[in-house]
């Protein structure tokens, strides 16, 4: 299926896990994101329970940070990384002061920016906090669901690198699933090195290399760009199918949204390499915010406080 390695059928792999679960409910999280020790405990305590089994449609957001690597070197060194891999809050937060650790992802913020960061570092165990909006259709969470027939498989057009979570997220959202974070409970990415598909997701034309993302659409559209084989370059084939998807999820899902987009959600749309006439621009977001990361480095700023309750997004 992926002699290369850099198509891997990722997506596939994650419903056919799924089809496996023998349990009421599941917790859906990547391998190289690391539970925190008390999860499962967490996700047993009975008001934990009770809110899951009374909501089919309930999404309990886990909490995801990222640890930094140990070593200078770009190399795996897990002897280095892996004994500082917090398994508590407290481990996790003063990693954080220290400059150690973070949120995940800075660089994406809408990717994980929906999640209320801030009000965690507060939040009792096994408290649940709905959120109140969502604030990029690039929201992907890592969830503990109910397992039902009501749950959307993931898309297995998507494989490789790009849009494979997000696009189940987005129909979650549409579906009327409640997006609510789940108090103390966390994951944390290891940090390995970026995969064959990661790579093969970074290549650009040499047009490109030194444009910002959201300027993309400029360069391809003059003449400079003309001449860019677009089509051969995994994101831009990604993005293809992105607005197929888009299309597909506007007609055949109806919109049960129980989450709202937020008012200033960020406009994820020009940073696609491939783009439809002006009136088939995102229908979910108006702002064209430059998403350069600076209400992450906000929300890391304020978990590093020492300061407790109160604290507001």
């Amino acid at each position: 299926y992926d002699p290369q390695g850099t198509d891997y059928p990722v997506n596939v792999l994650r419903n056919l896990a799924f089809s496996k679960v023998k349990t009421t409910h599941l917790v859906y999280a990547d391998i190289d994101f690391w539970p925190s020790e008390s999860l499962h405990s967490i996700l047993n305590i009975q008001s934990v329970k009770e809110r899951m089994a009374s909501d089919s449609k309930l999404a309990t957001v886990v909490p995801v940070f990222q640890m930094n690597r140990r070593c200078r070197a770009y190399k795996d060194c897990r002897d280095d990384n892996i004994p500082f891999m917090p398994k508590r809050k407290d481990e996790l937060i003063g990693l954080i002061k220290k400059r150690q650790a973070s949120t995940f992802d800075p660089t994406n913020e809408g990717g994980h920016g929906s999640t209320r960061y801030i009000s965690w570092k507060d939040q009792k165990e096994g408290s649940y906090l709905d959120l109140p909006c969502i604030r990029s259709n690039r929201y992907e969470p890592y969830l503990a669901v109910r397992y039902c027939s009501e749950l959307p498989p993931f898309q297995e057009g998507f494989s490789g690198y790009g849009k494979n979570k997000m696009t189940w997220a987005m129909q979650l959202r549409r579906s009327g699933y409640q997006f609510s974070q789940l108090g103390e409970a966390f994951l944390v990415h290891y940090p390995h090195l970026d995969s064959k598909s990661r790579l093969e997701w970074n290549k650009k034309p040499k047009e490109l290399q030194k444009v910002d993302s959201t300027l993309v659409v400029d360069v391809l559209e003059s003449k400079k760009g003309s001449n860019i084989d677009l089509l051969s370059y995994k994101r831009a084939r990604v993005d293809a199918l992105f607005l197929d998807y888009k299309d597909w999820l506007r007609d055949n899902v109806t919109d049960s949204s129980r989450v709202p987009m937020c008012e200033n959600a960020l406009n994820d749309d020009v940073r696609l390499w491939v783009h439809r006439d002006a009136e088939d621009e995102s229908e979910d977001s108006e702002s064209e915010d430059n998403d350069d990361g600076n209400d992450v480095v906000e929300v890391n700023e304020e978990l590093a406080k020492d300061t407790e309750g109160g604290a507001q997004e």
